[in-house]
């Protein structure tokens, strides 16, 4: 990926508040920076005096006045307090440097930690409240693997970038600094860091990035595999098909495990292979130092010099070499990242309250396909619901009854038509208490019986007796009194120690005690027994004669209890009652 382009995606997901704390960063690096070059620097004297400490006594005494030794209480100079002196400078300089290095460690992890959460918080939110056509369409295993892995990576490619900068500038000051002492041998060392670091990129390129975009890829199937083979233990168990998801799940975990293998060994192998080559160059100029110059002092001073320039530049040149193939590898996230965040929106979540009572909702001329298909699912569907209506839609497996339930609610859009709520053309789910929906699939929170019907809403908004109407209506109460705990009978993950149909009366007491205007039922009683079904329609009919209530069945039989029925049936919808 371009720095441009990285940064212009970079800056598109952060808000003005993330930008300028991560402009702080770079200021509060700037001046770990100075510190470094101090803190470097302050070694010079400290090696030279190691060295030979006449000669460095010999230039304290030139360049220092004896007023300004007796201002510093200086009595005498010596071996002994020249290096106590240095030797404190040193220490005092990588102290305080560590200090504040330490502290914007910790404001920038702190800054992370928010900025992750920030981030997720936002995808998540955009899932909520992007477009439903989205999620026909999409992958749940990528939805989970954006909001588990891909925003980590993205923090760590934040984090890469910053790297990057402060340690390039670092290397770029350090350079300077020892390039005044001795420009041929240390031009030598930042030449060689430099061709090794574009020949390590450049070679691992191709291979980092089609790693990381395998990765990715494997990482989407490796969760989408765990959840349909744990979702579906009971029949792989009857059917005997453990090594089979045994060996999917095996090649995938390989290959994925592989592509972070490729990453993880191009990282480690490039501070061995630097090491290597810098060792061989080191010993090659300690040699040339040694053969070229009579001077044994000045050759262990530099050589002394360019031990230090090698520590102190390696780790720097590792870092940037790593980060930029680290960023390479995972690039792929942040793409991820900046597609979710660039999904359109069709309306703005956002309560509405009706301006009067619920009198109609108006199907005009809808015509709806999707994307891909060239057939329209519905043609020309028109239908008025009036607010104590109790319409019944029946029709084939894939005819569009769930579809037309979509665009009722608003969940998708028409191709083409209007949906009218009291002449509003606005999606009717956004409307404040104004659906309760029962899909077939119902959603069991690990918690209490009541917790599961009262969901989101406050107990305290509720007398008792709303509750024990709502487990009545939906032939829960029987249930409930064979329990111990009663209504505080605790449910495990997706209701597994209740049946299917029990889950279905609990969406149901659910949608009934959130006491809405419409009451829109998907299947909701598909497992249900003839005798239950039955007692349950009865109870709704009968009980919310004011309530409009909108059900999608198979069954012709329950046909009876509603005023209007519908049959959906090659695009069309007919009505039969």
């Amino acid at each position: 990926m371009k720095i441009k382009k990285f940064l212009k995606t970079f800056l598109f997901l952060l808000n003005e508040k993330e930008l300028i704390r991560i402009k702080k960063i770079f200021i509060f690096y700037f001046f770990t920076i100075l510190l470094e070059l101090i803190s470097i620097t302050s070694l010079v004297p400290l090696i030279g005096f190691i060295i030979s400490p006449e000669l460095t006594m010999t230039k304290v005494q030139t360049y220092i006045s004896i007023d300004t030794l007796n201002y510093l209480n200086f009595k005498v100079i010596d071996t002994q307090s020249i290096l106590i002196s240095l030797c404190t400078f040193v220490i005092i300089a990588f102290g305080i440097k560590n200090l504040l290095l330490a502290l914007i460690v910790r404001y920038r992890e702190n800054f992370f930690a928010k900025l992750h959460v920030g981030l997720s918080q936002r995808v998540f939110k955009k899932y909520l409240e992007v477009n439903y056509k989205f999620f026909l369409k999409g992958n749940s295993s990528s939805i989970v693997r954006n909001l588990d892995r891909e925003i980590p990576n993205l923090i760590s490619l934040i984090k890469f970038f910053i790297d990057i900068v402060v340690d390039s500038i670092i290397i770029l000051s350090i350079s300077i600094v020892l390039i005044s002492l001795n420009y041929k041998l240390y031009l030598s060392i930042i030449c060689i860091l430099i061709l090794f670091s574009f020949f390590y990129i450049g070679y691992f390129k191709k291979i980092i990035k089609i790693a990381g975009a395998v990765r990715q890829e494997y990482q989407m199937r490796f969760l989408r595999v765990i959840n349909e083979t744990f979702g579906l233990l009971n029949y792989i168990k009857v059917e005997k098909l453990n090594t089979f998801f045994y060996k999917i799940f095996s090649n995938i975990s390989d290959t994925l495990v592989k592509a972070n293998l490729k990453r993880n060994l191009i990282v480690l192998l490039s501070k061995n292979l630097l090491e290597f080559i810098l060792i061989i160059f080191l010993s090659s100029a300690i040699m040339f130092l040694y053969f070229d110059s009579k001077d044994l002092d000045y050759v262990q001073f530099q050589i002394g010099i360019t031990l230090l320039c090698v520590i102190r530049l390696m780790p720097s040149f590792t870092r940037i070499v790593n980060s930029i193939n680290s960023i390479k590898f995972i690039s792929v996230s942040l793409k991820s990242i900046k597609e979710i965040q660039s999904i359109p929106l069709n309306f703005k979540f956002k309560e509405k309250y009706l301006s009067s009572k619920l009198e109609k909702i108006s199907i005009k001329n809808i015509y709806f396909k999707f994307d891909k298909n060239k057939k329209f699912t519905l043609s020309n569907v028109s239908i008025d619901i009036e607010s104590n209506d109790k319409i019944c839609i029946v029709g084939e497996t894939g005819s569009g009854k769930s579809t037309l339930l979509n665009l009722i609610l608003g969940l998708v859009s028409p191709s083409s038509g209007k949906v009218l709520v009291n002449g509003d053309n606005y999606p009717l789910y956004l409307f404040n208490n104004m659906v309760s929906y029962v899909p077939q699939d119902i959603l069991i929170l690990e918690s209490s019986i009541k917790n599961n019907i009262y969901f989101d809403k406050s107990v305290k908004d509720f007398k008792p007796t709303d509750l024990m109407s709502a487990l009545s209506d939906s032939d829960l109460y029987s249930l409930v009194q064979s329990k111990k705990q009663k209504e505080n009978f605790p449910l495990l993950e997706n209701g597994k120690n209740i049946s299917f149909g029990q889950k279905q009366r609990i969406g149901i007491a659910r949608a009934i005690i959130g006491k809405s205007n419409i009451l829109v039922l998907d299947e909701a009683t598909s497992s249900l027994d003839e005798k239950t079904e039955k007692t349950i329609f009865n109870n709704l009919v009968n009980r919310y004669k004011k309530k409009m209530i909108i059900c999608v069945t198979h069954r012709l039989s329950n046909l009876k209890y509603f005023n209007k029925a519908f049959k959906v049936e090659n695009g069309k919808l007919l009505r039969i009652k």
